[in-house]
């Protein structure tokens, strides 16, 4: 049951928008914050490629498993 909920179309889509809207979040911070804390706008960014690699792995997946 929860294994289907994240093999889904739906899942894919909704890690696939929060890892761009996180990259984005990330690049704005840096581009606002000035050097002291700028390593802490490395996180946002760090956090959307994690969602995008498990995106791709999902959307893999989903390859093999479709009929």
């Amino acid at each position: 049951m929860i294994l289907s909920l994240f093999l889904s179309r739906e899942a894919v889509i909704f890690l696939a928008i929060g890892a761009a809207i996180c990259v984005t979040l990330g690049s704005l911070l840096r581009f606002i914050i000035r050097n002291p804390v700028r390593r802490l706008a490395a996180y946002p960014i760090y956090l959307g490629y994690i969602l995008f690699t498990a995106s791709i792995a999902i959307y893999i997946v989903l390859g093999f498993l479709s009929p």
